[in-house]
């Protein structure tokens, strides 16, 4: 028990440290806009898929109802609807994470939760 205080209070002590904290938080910042400028790439490029998938099934559909589809076309339907609904959870899931929003104060956060 002492040894895991002393190491807590050594941590509490030097990440609150203006220098490391401040470093730290310029760190995490840029970390934290890499990864929503890649989910965003991605998110944009699914949302593309998902468009061109959207207006071949609006094809293959109107093959249908206009009596020229065949069981190839069928089963194209079938291959795009699970596509599609897979690539539609994809795309929920990216804007979830796209709406993280880092505190730019989170080095004063850290140092008033930590009792500092």
């Amino acid at each position: 028990m002492e040894i895991e205080g002393r190491v807590f209070e050594g941590l509490r002590n030097s990440l609150l440290d203006s220098r490391y904290l401040e470093a730290f938080t310029t760190e995490f910042q840029r970390e934290v806009d890499r990864i929503r400028k890649s989910t965003t790439s991605e998110l944009i490029t699914k949302k593309k898929r998902l468009s061109e998938i959207n207006r071949q099934i609006d094809r293959i559909v109107g093959h249908i109802v206009n009596g020229t589809g065949s069981k190839s076309i069928t089963n194209k339907l079938g291959d795009l609807e699970t596509e599609k609904e897979l690539l539609q959870t994809e795309i929920n899931q990216h804007e979830v994470e796209a709406t993280v929003i880092p505190m730019d104060n989170i080095g004063q956060v850290y140092r008033t939760k930590s009792g500092r």
